[in-house]
Formats: C-alpha cells, structure tokens, sequence
C-alpha cells in the first residue's frame, strides 16, 4: 500500500518542468535586459524554490535596477551564496546607500578575499571608506580598481569626486577628463570637473563642461547648482537664484540645490519654505558630508535672520559632522612644521636666497588667515587697470616641497632660487601678458614667505589682519569641503591661530620693513580711500577711482566673500564675534 504522503513520478514531472520553465524565463529575461520581466520571473521561480540563492540574486538585480528596495533580496542571495563575490559586492553597495558604511566595508572586503581582482568591490570599499571619513584610505580602493581595470569610468570619477575635496583641483581635473573620455556621455563627470575647472579659475572652461552635462540632461540638479555657483562668482546673483529656484521646483530632495540657495543672497523671515524644505532632508538619514552642507546652510540661514543661538547650534553641529570625514588637524606636527621653517628661514638665509633671486616686482602677494580680509583687498587692488587678479594659485605649497627635497638630495651650497622664480614668472605670464602687477592671493603663502621673498625680494607683501576672533569664527561658520579640518574644532581653531601669530612675528622681525605692509581689515573697511591709496603706493601705482567701484567690478570671484565683496565697502563686519560671545570658548584667549 503506498504513503499517502508519497507522491507519484507523475505528479512530480509538473512540478520539475515548471521550475525548468521558470528559470528558463529567468534566463530568457536577463539576457534580454528586461528587468521588469527579470523580477517577475524571479518570484515565479522562488515559489517554486524558496532557496535558490540565483533567484534570490536575479531579483535584488532587477529591484536594485528598477531603484526599488532590494535589501532583503541581497541578504538572502549573499546567505545561499556565500562564494559568489558580486553579490557580497551588491550587498555592500546597497549597505552603503543605507548609510550602513561599518557593515558595507564588510561586505566589499569579504567579496575581495573571494576574488581580489573585483575592480568593482575595490570602488564600492572605497566609498564606504570615504564616507566613513577614511579618504586617503578610499583614494588607495578607487587607485586600484582602476590598476585593474583602467577604463572603468565610475572609479574615475569617484576618485576625481574626492580629489576635489580634498583641494587636488588638477588631479580631479584629469580624472573627470578620463572618465568623459570612456564614456562621453557621463553627466556628473562634466559637473565635476566644471567644478574642478572653477576652482583653477578656468571659469570659461568650467562653463563649457556644465554645459556640456546639461546638453546631455538640461534638468540634471548638479549641473543647475555649477552654474549657479558660475554666476555668483561673476556676480550674477538674480540669474544664480532663478536657477537654483528652477532646481529645488525639479529636484525639491537635492541636498546640494537646497543648500546653495542660502548662500545667493540674504536670506529672510520670508524663507521659512526653505527652512522647512532644508529641516526635512535634515532628518532623513544622510552621508555626513551631505548633512554638514545642510547645517551649514542653516547656521547661514539665522545668522542672516539675527537668531544667533540657533546659528551657532547649527554650525556647532555642522562642523562636529565635519569632523567625521575630514584628517584631523595634528596640532603637534603643525607646531613642529613652524618651528622647522623659523629655525631654516633666517637672516642668514635670506641673505644668501636674495642674491640669487629675480629683481621683478610683478608679483604681489596677498596673505593672511583665511576670512581675514584677503578677498576684499584683492578686489579693491584688481578693480585697478594696471593688476591682474590670479586668484589663490597653489604654486608656493608645492615649491617649497621640491626646494626642500632639493636641498635635502644635495651637498651644493647653491640654492636653486632662480628657477623657482623663472618658473613663477612664466606662470603669471601665462595668467596674464601685460598687467603691470599680478595678485597673488593664496591666504597660506604666510606659510612661505621665507621662499617668496628669496625669490622675489623687490615684491610686495600685504599682510591682511582681522580682529583674532572675528576671523575664528567666521572660519568656523564655513564649510571648507576637506581642507582647513583645524577650523571644525574651537580649541585647535586657537591653536593654529597662534601658530599663524607667531610665524607673522617672525617674518615681520626678518623681512625688510619695505616687503611686507600689515593691512588691518577694521581700518580698511572705515577709511576704504585713504587705505586704497595707501595699498597702490605700496604696490608703486597711481590712484584710479575704479577700486572705489567694487560693485561695478565684473572679474570673477570664487571664494566664500563673493557675495560680500560685490557689495558697498562697509564695516558690518566688525565685531561680529560679540553677537556669539557667549559660546566662544577657547577663543576667548586669543585677545
């Protein structure tokens, strides 16, 4: 008598052949690339078969695809595959988007120890890295997926999208070209290297790659927010906002296009839309460099309304979200450098440099902390006929790395001060071939004025200097993308403030009295024209009214004083720190 239970050979060929079919349309549908048919043909096969890790993955495909949950897919694909490297791979990537990085860089790396060649696990490990606030450990990832295979457009420009915020604006530049180049259609590659372009002051050249991008996708919000941003820095404030209104009506959940906004004009009790707006996304679980440019944007927001407290929580918070994906600042090792360039950089030596370097008096450098002043008065020097604006050219960081791996690869005596000049020269001949002076106004040359003056010791030096706390905080109120990691933190903010202080002494105490002129920013916003004239004769030029006329000035400006440099010269400024007195802390001391 048979098993009640037992079923017959007859009734199991039905059900075998239904599973054939069902994994063949499985088949069928993903060499076809109809995703939709994929995930259907999926959940007939999973009835069939609940275990089927295949299954399991062809349907996290098909939802991840379709931008459809597929989490619950992945997990069950990487638990009935445990050797399948892609799609311990996907899980990781689909972590990531999750805002689970910890979990995600578990998964890359297990899908590496499977096949330590997947390019593609490689990139994904190296934005969970990124986000986890490990940028030279993510730029190793995206460098060795693409050691592996090298036209892969994604890891190009991954790797172009954390040069530019780490500052390595011609690195990203190349990188974003590269991925352009294998895929000539790329959009967010033409956005970031317009953004790259931008930051080199090649605004022209910026310009012609976001519009390439917005040929390809005219609605596409990165490339809306670049230009935008393009035309702040021309002063185009009315067209900025009527893109970035456009941009918030067609994308109202781009972090990017809402926190740009704030920063196109004053914002107003009228703006509570935008607050909302900026609140919600606030909430939603965010990468933290995304939800710092959203605090950022709001600290803006009620310092503009006067709210003071609430600005300050904003930016307090911002910058403790900064602090998680940016290098801590090492307070020890910055000491340590200051020491070493007061020790090197003396009397003796500048004696020696200056015989060998050029008599040109072209150069003229603008230095100081940052959000000192330096902006203004170079846009009240380059709305002069005679001078160029160059903007802030990192040619000095670098040099003075080659100089001093020169001297270190040496026994010669000689230093090498006449190339370093001649290489400077041909750089400013090639920004500018007939201005009488070109500006130079990179805040951190104070770092290297020992090198600039034994190079050009017949140049001008204006040292630009703001009331010690007004210029912390108005650092600490700034989102700096990857650099400036001491400005995030009060107490390393007065730290590196008074290493700035004390190597400003040193300078002044060894540099002759005729290279260098302290150009104080309170002084120059109260006596805007004695103080202009005085800076020209500095220089060696006339008098000429336009640098009166900064409103009227069309050069672009690409710092965070866009927007304050194009107004009337004007002391609202000063003393601005009293508003947040009550939450300064550490600063407190620098006075």
């Amino acid at each position: 008598m048979k098993d009640a239970g037992a079923r017959s050979p007859s009734s199991r060929a039905p059900q075998a052949s239904s599973k054939r079919d069902a994994l063949q349309r499985l088949i069928d549908s993903i060499r076809a690339g109809r995703y939709v048919d994929l995930e259907a043909a999926a959940g007939s096969l999973l009835e069939h078969d609940p275990q089927s890790g295949i299954a399991w993955k062809a349907l996290s495909v098909s939802l991840s695809i379709q931008g459809k949950p597929a989490l619950h897919a992945l997990e069950m694909a990487t638990r009935l595959l445990p050797d399948d490297p892609e799609t311990h791979n996907n899980l990781g990537n689909a972590l990531s988007e999750a805002g689970r990085f910890v979990e995600a860089v578990e998964c890359c790396r297990y899908a590496l120890q499977l096949n330590p060649n997947y390019s593609g696990a490689h990139n994904n490990l190296g934005n969970a890295l990124w986000n986890l606030g490990q940028p030279e450990a993510a730029l190793a990832c995206y460098q060795r997926a693409l050691d592996i295979t090298p036209e892969f457009p994604l890891a190009q420009f991954n790797k172009g999208k954390l040069l530019l915020r780490l500052g390595e604006f011609d690195a990203a530049a190349q990188s974003f070209r590269r991925a352009t180049a294998v895929q000539p259609d790329y959009v967010e590659a033409y956005c970031g290297l317009a953004s790259a372009l931008r930051h080199l002051g090649l605004g022209q050249e910026a310009l012609a790659a976001c519009r390439r991008a917005l040929d390809f996708r005219p609605d596409n919000d990165a490339a809306l927010c670049i230009l935008a941003e393009l035309y702040t820095d021309q002063g185009r404030f009315v067209e900025a906002e009527e893109l970035l209104v456009r941009a918030r009506s067609l994308h109202p959940g781009a972090v990017l296009v809402c926190a740009k906004f704030a920063y196109v004009r004053k914002m107003t009790a009228d703006d509570t839309g935008w607050l909302a707006q900026a609140e919600g996304l606030a909430r939603q679980p965010l990468p933290p460099h995304q939800a710092a440019t959203l605090h950022y944007a709001m600290g803006k927001y009620f310092d503009d309304l006067q709210d003071f407290d609430r600005a300050f929580a904003q930016f307090r918070l911002a910058n403790r979200l900064a602090r998680t994906f940016k290098n801590a600042y090492d307070r020890d090792q910055h000491s340590k450098s200051i020491d070493a360039a007061i020790q090197m950089f003396d009397r003796s030596w500048l004696a020696r440099a200056t015989r060998e370097g050029s008599t040109s008096e072209r150069p003229v450098f603008i230095v100081g902390m940052p959000r000192s002043g330096t902006t203004l008065t170079e846009h009240v020097l380059c709305s002069h006929p005679s001078i160029f604006g160059a903007g802030e050219l990192t040619f000095w960081k670098s040099a003075t790395d080659r100089f001093l791996r020169s001297l270190a690869l040496t026994e010669s005596t000689a230093l090498p001060i006449g190339p370093l000049a001649e290489e400077y020269l041909r750089l400013l001949a090639a920004l500018s071939p007939d201005a009488l002076r070109v500006v130079d106004k990179m805040p951190a040359n104070f770092l290297f004025l020992g090198l600039i003056h034994g190079a050009f010791p017949n140049a001008r030096i204006l040292h630009v200097r703001r009331h010690p706390i007004d210029t912390c905080l108005s650092l600490h109120f700034q989102h700096f993308e990857a650099t400036h990691s001491y400005a995030n933190d009060l107490d390393d903010l007065a730290h590196y403030y008074r290493q700035y202080s004390r190597l400003m002494q040193h300078w002044s105490a060894i540099l002759p009295p005729a290279a260098i002129l302290d150009v104080p920013y309170e002084s120059l916003v109260t006596d805007a024209g004695a103080w202009t004239l005085k800076l020209l004769d500095f220089i060696g030029l006339p008098w000429d009214a336009n640098c009166m006329s900064l409103n009227h000035t069309e050069r672009p400006v690409l710092t965070a004083s866009k927007w304050q440099v194009r107004q009337p010269i004007n002391s609202s400024s000063v003393d601005r720190w009293r508003r947040y007195e009550k939450h300064l802390g550490p600063l407190q001391a620098l006075v």
